[in-house]
């Protein structure tokens, strides 16, 4: 898969989640009628091939976020996540963040201060 398409289809993913979801949760439970009827032909009762379906996969809620998560608009996810919950927790206390700009403010320009004048004196 190329580049190209790997951000298309990352790109498609984070704009419709809910499809992305179930086609996962579809393709998770085709593998385990597969996978159960397979047993079937060889044999088993049809509980028995279910519960071994189920245990060879494990939890399809463990299977479905290792899918989810092995991608990179997941990170992209989270990081809007945390944005909107930190833009939200510094929007509720506007004390500490007039605090926080202006220390950052003056630290910014005290460092470019100093720097320009190291600067102009070396050269």
């Amino acid at each position: 898969m190329s580049l190209l398409s790997q951000i298309r289809a990352g790109l498609q993913s984070l704009v419709s989640g809910q499809r992305v979801e179930r086609e996962i949760d579809d393709e998770l439970r085709s593998f385990m009628d597969e996978s159960a009827a397979h047993k079937r032909s060889l044999g088993s009762t049809e509980a028995e091939a279910a519960r071994a379906a189920r245990i060879e996969m494990g939890s399809t809620n463990a299977v479905a976020h290792r899918i989810r998560s092995a991608g990179w608009e997941t990170t992209l996810e989270n990081l809007i996540r945390d944005l909107r919950h930190s833009i939200r927790a510094l929007l509720r206390t506007p004390g500490f963040t007039l605090v926080a700009l202006l220390s950052l403010a003056l630290g910014i320009g005290a460092n470019t201060a100093i720097f320009t004048l190291i600067r102009q004196i070396l050269l």
